[in-house]
């Protein structure tokens, strides 16, 4: 029978847990092969797939990826079908370079939208989770009248360390309202901030705050920074 989180985590020591945080590299968690827990790689990119080349020793000399409409756009789209596309083709660049994923949702309607897709899910784990969050609904009802939903489930798996960063192409409130209620703010920093990648003739800028709060003053931007 293979372990539970809760168990292989009663099992760390305290150097253990500490060396999951910290990381082997810039990409790699720590593996703790006395638990058979592998070293598993991660990656940033807001509106995409971004990940160190091989063999580079530069972090920033990124993989060649799809810059991916931000989340906002793609629910203002209303489209459904256009989202669970963006969602499949990213999940192939991710799985190409060795990302890990988590997708959480209905098992059957995941299941059968990769079979209509000929989408294979080897690999992939599906964390179960009831409906998703309205974008017309007000994000603050994720904590109650959603509590179930993909997203409010999916944040929860993230704060418990099921995860490295959560990805949504939903409702861009609520996602605020998860990051900054149920994830947490890091300590000191007094609100969440959207930051949109814009490219520009030099190559790109990181717009911060871009709609998470309707006034930024100065204490809110250096946070953000």
């Amino acid at each position: 029978m293979n372990p539970t989180v809760q168990e292989l985590v009663a099992a760390l020591t305290l150097e253990e847990k500490a060396g999951l945080c910290s990381g082997a590299d810039f990409w790699h968690t720590k593996a703790v092969a006395r638990l058979g827990i592998p070293a598993i790689k991660v990656s940033d990119g807001p509106h995409g797939l971004r990940t160190q080349r091989e063999g580079s020793t530069d972090p920033n000399d990124s993989i060649e990826a799809v810059c991916f409409p931000a989340g906002c756009a793609a629910a203002a789209s209303f489209d459904p079908a256009l989202t669970r596309r963006m969602g499949a083709a990213l999940g192939r660049e991710a799985r190409a370079n060795g990302v890990q994923i988590l997708l959480v949702g209905e098992r059957d309607k995941i299941e059968q939208c990769a079979k209509e897709h000929n989408l294979p899910l080897d690999g992939i784990e599906i964390l179960e989770a009831q409906g998703m969050i309205p974008v017309e609904a007000d994000p603050t009802t994720l904590l109650k009248e959603y509590a179930d939903s993909s997203m409010a489930v999916g944040m929860q798996a993230l704060k418990d360390g099921k995860g490295d960063a959560f990805v949504s192409a939903g409702s861009t409130g609520a996602l605020v309202v998860g990051a900054s209620l149920i994830v947490k703010r890091p300590k000191g920093v007094r609100r969440t901030a959207i930051p949109t990648i814009i490219p520009s003739e030099k190559g790109c800028f990181m717009l911060i705050d871009s709609g998470a709060n309707a006034e930024c003053n100065s204490i809110s931007l250096w946070h953000s920074a």
